[in-house]
């Protein structure tokens, strides 16, 4: 839960946002043994309570946060997922871990990068060609480490433009 409130506060500062914490999903046994999770589900479980009558106007953005890896049919392994331009997006930290055990403050750094990251997309943006900006794709764990937290001056100022 402290990682949580962390992700949280960074994601807020980077963002200018002001998150909450929701009601956990229901995570369904045909999503994944629970080590790994299909991430489309909890995607469009995420998108239906994004759509649901009851809730918040305040909330632009809908970000699930999972302990899983998150393991795609047709992709394999991903640190997480989005639907452009929906406003939702999930990330799995246990994808973040990678191959080895991890002090809490770069698992932090990752699951910053990548929330950003997916958020971005959730927001609308799609992939950078900039290999620093947070938007540009990471297929390992060593693009995550070595982008930025942070948009390029371009995707940065998309981002104004559809969320101002």
């Amino acid at each position: 839960m402290e990682l949580l409130s962390a992700l949280g506060r960074e994601l807020d500062a980077a963002l200018g946002t002001e998150h909450r914490v929701a009601a956990p999903l229901a995570v369904l046994p045909a999503w994944g043994d629970g080590r790994r999770l299909d991430p489309a589900p909890v995607l469009d479980a995420l998108l239906a309570r994004a759509d649901a009558e009851d809730a918040p106007e305040s909330a632009r953005w809908s970000l699930a946060v999972t302990g899983a890896e998150l393991h795609a049919p047709d992709a394999g392994r991903v640190f997480g997922v989005a639907a452009v331009g929906s406003g939702c997006a999930v990330v799995g930290l246990g994808s973040l871990h990678g191959k080895r055990d991890l002090d809490s403050a770069t698992l932090l750094e990752r699951a910053v990068k990548e929330a950003t990251h997916e958020l971005g997309h959730a927001a609308g943006l799609e992939h950078c060609v900039d290999e620093g900006c947070v938007m540009h794709p990471s297929l390992h764990i060593a693009g995550v480490d070595r982008k930025a937290r942070g948009f390029c001056a371009p995707c940065g100022e998309r981002l104004r433009e559809r969320n101002p």
